[in-house]
C-alpha cells in the first residue's frame, strides 16, 4: 500500500512534465531589434523647441520593446533667451506594442533617464559645475504606428516630458515640462 501511494505522487509531480521540457528561459521567444530616430517638437521657455533624437530597442516577444534613447534640443534660437546654449537627455525606454501584426497598431511607452543643461558665460570657463545642471527626466508617451515594410516602422505620437532639478539661471523644470509632438522612423527585425 505504502508503494501505491509513493508512486502515485511521483505520477502527480512526473505526469505534468510529460512531453514538456522546462527551463528557466524560454529560447523559443521571438525575438527583435530596431534603431530609429525621432523629431520631437515641445515648448522650452514658453517657445518652440525642435528636440531631434536616436533610440534602440531590442524586441521580446513582439510586444516589450528595452532599449535606450539620446535626445537633444536643435532650435538655436530657443534658448537664447538665456544664458542656456546646450539641452541634451538620454534613459532607458520601454515600450509596449499592442496588436504588433496589424498594419496600424498603438504603442505605449516610457523613458527615464538623466539630461544635461549647458549654460555660456558667467563662470569660469574651467569651472564645469557652474557651467552645467544635471537634472533627472521621466517621459511617459502614446504613439500610432505603420508597418510600413516588414523591417520599417513610421508614425507620431504625444509624449509629455517633466524634468526635475533644473534651478539656475532663470530657467527651472517647470520652463521645460510640456507636452510633446513626436514623429519617428524605425528601421529593424520586428
Amino acid at each position: 500500500m505504502r508503494n501505491g501511494y509513493l508512486g502515485l505522487v511521483i505520477l502527480l509531480f512526473v505526469w505534468p512534465l510529460h512531453g514538456q521540457e522546462m527551463t528557466l528561459i524560454d529560447t523559443s521567444s521571438d525575438s527583435g531589434f530596431y534603431g530609429g530616430t525621432v523629431l520631437q517638437i515641445g515648448m522650452i521657455n514658453d517657445r518652440p523647441a525642435v528636440f531631434t533624437g536616436k533610440r534602440l530597442g531590442w524586441l521580446v516577444n513582439d510586444r516589450l520593446a528595452v532599449g535606450g534613447g539620446y535626445y537633444r534640443v536643435r532650435s538655436d534660437n530657443t534658448l537664447n533667451n538665456t544664458l542656456a546654449d546646450d539641452l541634451r537627455y538620454a534613459g532607458v525606454e520601454m515600450e509596449y506594442i499592442g496588436s504588433h501584426s496589424t498594419i496600424i497598431h498603438y504603442t505605449v511607452s516610457g523613458l527615464a533617464g538623466g539630461g544635461l543643461l549647458s549654460f555660456e558665460g558667467e563662470a569660469e570657463a574651467s569651472d564645469w559645475v557652474q557651467n552645467h545642471e544635471i537634472f533627472l527626466v521621466l517621459r511617459p508617451g502614446v504613439t500610432l504606428e505603420i508597418n510600413v515594410t516588414q523591417n520599417i516602422r513610421a508614425g507620431m505620437g504625444f509624449e509629455y516630458l517633466q524634468p526635475y532639478g533644473v534651478d539656475r539661471y532663470g530657467l527651472e523644470s517647470d520652463d521645460f515640462t510640456g507636452p510633446q509632438v513626436m514623429l519617428f522612423l524605425k528601421a529593424g527585425k520586428f
